[in-house]
């Protein structure tokens, strides 16, 4: 099954637009870049009505803010995980937990800003479960996968060639990190290296984060426990 992956920086969020048989969003942005990504999609080779699921890695505000505005523009099945569904619906943004001297710095500068970033929710149309999802019956050649670690409720895509979505498995450039390293916001990094496992049994190659470039797996290998 032939595969195309494009890429969109919105602020310092990225995007990514899978086409398969079938075409997929994973993630949104912050609801204040959304004219942003509505101009993207119009650039791209489809009608925006042809995207037939969002995927959300995680229900902050920076990558589902614009969730409202783009299920309006596309008509497609929001998918999140069940622990995240009432963030989703709500609209109501919580405070990361810093896992680095940086997320600390992040966390006092962000506070303030809370009930600002509050963002107009959805139902989701897909709960995941922690078992995932296959996406083969909806065109993708891949899987969704629970990756908890960053947040309770995180998910991953992954498919069968090895590109995986990651969210905020790991952070890959300003203002977070300068190179792969694991994110500076996490509620649980055992479970953040337990997830990180899992997708390299299950074959990741390449890595697409929510936060930063694309590059190798290989290039994160060394700060994961039992890979040094």
């Amino acid at each position: 099954m032939a595969q195309q992956i494009y890429a969109k920086r919105l602020g310092i969020n990225y995007v990514y637009l899978i086409q398969g048989e079938s075409w997929m969003l994973v993630d949104v942005g912050p609801a204040f870049t959304f004219p942003q990504l509505k101009g993207w999609l119009a650039s791209l080779p489809l009608d925006p009505q042809e995207i037939k699921l969002i995927v959300i890695t995680h229900a902050h505000f920076d990558h589902a803010g614009a969730i409202a505005d783009a299920k309006e523009l596309t008509g497609a099945q929001v998918a999140v995980h069940h622990t995240e569904q009432e963030m989703i619906s709500t609209g109501i943004a919580s405070a990361p937990t810093p896992a680095a001297p940086l997320g600390k710095i992040g966390l006092v500068l962000l506070k303030p800003m809370l009930n600002a970033l509050q963002y107009r929710g959805v139902s989701p149309d897909l709960v995941i479960g922690d078992e995932g999802l296959d996406l083969h019956p909806l065109g993708i050649p891949g899987k969704i996968l629970h990756t908890p670690g960053h947040t309770d409720g995180s998910l991953s895509v992954l498919l069968d060639n090895g590109d995986a979505f990651v969210g905020c498995m790991t952070h890959n450039g300003p203002p977070f990190r300068l190179r792969p390293n694991f994110p500076i916001f996490a509620d649980d990094l055992d479970q953040l290296w337990c997830s990180w496992k899992i997708l390299l049994d299950q074959g990741a190659e390449t890595i697409y984060p929510g936060h930063g470039k694309v590059f190798p797996v290989t290039e994160i290998l060394d700060i994961i426990p039992d890979n040094r």
